[in-house]
């Protein structure tokens, strides 16, 4: 595309503001790109979309862009006119396009100096050969590095861009997110960040800057860029930023926060608490991984924790054998209800990364609890085990063997027997008992 293309309907906002609310309005800039915009039902900016279709194999993929200027004056990143939208979904495309052949050959495309962004773009890539979670990774580079990096050949990149960088991360306010447009202010305005903002926003970047290392390092490693230059070494993180979430729920509190939950989110806590699972593997969950004879239930690779079995207390096994009752074996054990957004054509109604965090804030909200992460209730399930006197080496097998070192005696045991004995299982239920009905 190599200049702007007009549009009768698209092109100006007063044309745009005649368009029906609600309906995805589409221009073809070429075949196989298309560019849509949809009117805002609450009455402010549009929205604009890019649409890409791989000419191989007919696979649709599609960006948000940002805001349309209906109201508000253009800036570039986050409010764009059609002149603008257009040259971010120029690169969009060739994003896909880069992507696409990729995948098909193993080889990346090679059209001048290998970038950051080509960097990024390539370790996303290897992460999904991996199986690895690419959903938030891909929110991140796009988000906080690729429109500072992305265009950056990796031999020019300088010590002293990265660590300006780093620091305006850890300077600024957290992104603001949501429908309307995303912002990034510069300043905190006449508000004084308290000490504890600063120090998540240092361990945000810090994470941010871990993401661009590891990146960098691939393609050093794949003989993409050469090991003679690697300035991305010499920048340091934050040091003493990170903080280890240490909250646990009470019985009680974890009924209210069960019972504050929404009728689809409900299960998930409900299993999240029966098994210590983090929430990835819950999400991929099938009705064929709870084993009702054995009394156990099949809990996915993630992050650190190997795949393996997590044995359920008597409670938990006949709240697995109401769910799973009657159902298709292959069937995703926990939908969404009502879902506004398509994921994949073939798992329309799945949970997503990202999808818990607005309904732990409303179930904490209706449950009149201070706000907690999802993650937290991992934390509850063993502290649970670890106050009913159940052994620590097998509170580590249940959370996962990547979690610390388990007794020979103890994975020996489990070898031969998935079952738990009578004493243990006693242990289990006193911990468990009655915070969990639906």
């Amino acid at each position: 595309m190599s200049r702007s293309k007009r549009s009768a309907q698209l092109e100006t906002r007063t044309k745009r503001l005649d368009l029906k609310i609600g309906k995805d309005h589409t221009e073809t800039l070429s075949p196989g790109h298309y560019l849509l915009y949809r009117r805002s039902a609450s009455g402010g900016n549009g929205f604009w979309r890019a649409r890409w279709r791989n000419p191989e194999t007919g696979k649709i993929l599609s960006r948000r862009l940002g805001a349309a200027d209906d109201f508000s004056e253009v800036d570039g990143v986050g409010v764009l006119d059609w002149k603008a939208v257009q040259k971010k979904a120029e690169a969009f495309f060739t994003d896909c396009a880069r992507t696409a052949h990729l995948i098909a050959t193993g080889e990346t495309v090679s059209d001048g100096s290998y970038t950051v962004g080509d960097a990024l773009r390539d370790h996303i890539i290897e992460c999904t050969r991996q199986n690895k979670e690419t959903a938030t990774l891909t929110s991140r580079i796009n988000a906080v590095i690729m429109p500072v990096f992305g265009d950056i050949p990796v031999s020019k990149l300088t010590r002293r861009k990265i660590l300006d960088w780093r620091d305006k991360m850890g300077e600024s306010p957290r992104m603001k997110t949501g429908w309307g447009v995303s912002e990034t202010p510069e300043g905190w305005g006449d508000i004084k960040p308290t000490e504890e903002q600063l120090r998540r926003r240092k361990a945000t970047a810090n994470r941010n800057l871990a993401i661009m290392r590891k990146a960098l390092s691939w393609a050093v490693n794949e003989g993409k860029v050469s090991a003679d230059h690697q300035p991305w070494k010499a920048v340091i993180s934050f040091e003493k930023v990170s903080r280890s979430r240490a909250r646990f729920l009470t019985l009680e509190e974890q009924r209210k926060l069960v019972k504050g939950c929404s009728d689809d989110f409900r299960p998930m806590v409900q299993a999240a608490l029966f098994t210590g699972s983090r929430y990835a593997p819950l999400c991929r969950l099938k009705v064929s991984d709870f084993d009702p004879r054995a009394e156990t239930v099949w809990i996915s690779k993630d992050k650190r924790d190997s795949a393996r079995y997590v044995h359920l207390a008597p409670e938990a096994v006949t709240w697995f054998k109401r769910v799973t009752k009657g159902r298709d074996g292959e069937e995703l054990m926990f939908r969404r209800q009502n879902v506004k957004r398509v994921i994949r054509l073939d798992m329309k109604s799945a949970w997503a990364a990202g999808d818990q965090d607005w309904q732990m804030v409303l179930a904490c909200r209706a449950a009149k609890l201070k706000p907690l992460v999802f993650h937290e209730l991992r934390h509850t399930y063993a502290s649970g085990l670890v106050n009913a006197g159940v052994p620590m080496a097998f509170v580590a097998e249940q959370l996962g063997p990547g979690q610390c070192q388990v007794l020979q005696t103890i994975q020996a045991r489990f070898r031969t027997r998935r079952r738990l004995d009578s004493s243990v299982a006693r242990s289990i239920q006193r911990s468990t008992s009655s915070f969990i009905r639906s």
